[in-house]
């Protein structure tokens, strides 16, 4: 068995400034770059490797920006290789955080992880999330900007309809904020349209479909959603801790 990051390596190096890791049980900062040792190392190596290294290119070309507010943009992908590392990273917070449901709903996925082919069905949806405007209280006036810079993964508290049916996660990389759906079961094309239905007209903003069949996307102005505390939830709130203690 070897050591495999939660996060590819190849992404915590590109990263403007020092990254703490959060851990949810406790809700505290650390910082570390946080692993798993479950993976043998012809996987890890070779197979898990070529997902991080399709990551990199990724994050050079698209997710390294941070979109400004009034920005729209533009995201060109290779599906099978996008949501195969974005379940990759699911997958490796659900085990070392130990959550019984995370892991078991992604066991399902470990050959289409590894080697493609045929997956179960699932969604795949982006949300861009803009920096937000820091004002001046009294008159107004901007005085910068507040910036996603961080990645995430974290289990998505969707209260709608169907939502013990299920599970959706979030993998967050600057302003490129992806949702994962994936059902705990088979469900049947209703089940399925009356949840997506519902997921997407939800309070918090969760994006637009990631079409399997196409290469690119345009994300216009009107798509996007600026960073506000209650996309961050309970970070957020431990962020805000943390700053108090300090």
């Amino acid at each position: 068995m070897t050591r495999e990051h939660i996060w590819p390596k190849v992404l915590i190096e590109r990263a403007e400034d020092d990254l703490w890791a959060y851990q949810p049980e406790k809700a505290i900062f650390y910082k570390g770059e946080p692993t798993i040792k479950d993976v043998c190392s012809e996987c890890n190596n070779k197979k898990l490797s070529q997902l991080d290294a399709y990551l990199a290119g990724l994050y050079d070309s698209h997710l390294h920006r941070v979109v400004m507010p009034g920005e729209a943009a533009q995201f060109a992908y290779d599906y099978a290789k996008l949501v195969r590392t974005l379940f990759k990273i699911s997958y490796n917070s659900g085990r070392a955080w130990a959550e019984p449901r995370i892991v078991n709903a992604h066991k399902k996925l470990s050959k289409f992880i590894l080697d493609g082919g045929y997956c179960t069905k699932h969604m795949l949806r982006l949300q861009i999330v803009t920096a937000a405007k820091r004002v001046n209280a009294e008159d107004r006036s901007l005085i910068g900007y507040l910036e996603p810079r961080l990645m995430r993964c974290a289990l998505v508290p969707y209260d709608g309809q169907y939502n013990n049916r299920f599970l959706v996660r979030l993998v967050a990389i600057n302003s490129y904020w992806f949702y994962l759906i994936l059902p705990y079961k088979k469900e049947p094309v209703h089940i399925w349209e009356k949840f997506v239905s519902g997921f997407s007209n939800w309070i918090t903003p969760t994006g637009i479909y990631v079409n399997p069949g196409q290469a690119s996307m345009q994300i216009s102005v009107e798509q996007t959603t600026y960073l506000h505390p209650d996309l961050l939830g309970a970070l957020g709130t431990a962020m805000a801790a943390e700053k108090g203690t300090r």
